[in-house]
């Protein structure tokens, strides 16, 4: 995650659980845990470190004021919906999911605990949430907007490097994000055919 995605996914996770210990001040040994379902490997957790030090920064520090229980597929997306239920059954104060597959297999477990959601490609597209400026239910989060910006970024390519002919594209086939390679198709067909600029398609 960029500097200003994780201070906001970490802005966001404390206001979910800030309400919450405001109303039960007087209960100062409570702990706010925050519930981590991540598909990255927990040896290289690429997404929660900066999390976490966005929540230091805000004085959260495991340990002394706030817990956090991870679960990782380590990739075997296939087993997130088992971690998913693992996470609800400890009751968290919110679960933060890291990934599409994630943020699903969140969803499916629990529509009470407050769910926020960072990596994923097209919140709308996989059925997350109903809509950007409302996503209700108990779901929010950070978009990539891939399936948006796949062509555009083929266009920008295209406009940096004017004499390229031939554009490799690599996917995974079975990921989620594996579908913004038809957006990125659809612009090259654009690309192609738009000779109004006096380039000639490959």
């Amino acid at each position: 995650m960029r500097i200003g995605q994780t201070w906001l996914i970490a802005g966001v996770v404390f206001a979910f659980f800030a309400c919450p210990l405001a109303a039960d001040a007087q209960q100062s040994t409570r702990v706010p845990r925050v519930g981590i379902l991540s598909d990255e490997m927990r040896s290289l957790p690429e997404s929660f470190e900066p999390f976490a030090q966005g929540l230091r920064d805000l004085g959260y520090v495991e340990g002394r004021n706030i817990a956090f229980e991870r679960r990782c597929s380590e990739h075997k997306d296939e087993i997130l919906p088992g971690l998913a239920a693992e996470l609800v059954s400890l009751q968290p104060d919110v679960i933060l999911a890291i990934g599409t597959l994630a943020a699903r297999a969140a969803k499916s477990a629990t529509q009470t605990i407050p769910i926020v959601f960072a990596r994923v490609a097209d919140p709308i597209a996989f059925g997350l949430i109903p809509g950007l400026p409302r996503p209700g239910g108990n779901l929010t989060g950070l978009s990539l907007q891939l399936l948006d910006i796949g062509a555009k970024r083929l266009e920008f390519l295209v406009t940096a490097v004017p004499e390229a002919k031939r554009v490799g594209a690599l996917f995974d086939a079975s990921s989620p994000t594996a579908e913004e390679l038809g957006e990125i198709e659809a612009g090259a067909v654009l690309e192609c055919g738009d000779h109004s600029n006096g380039r000639p398609g490959p």
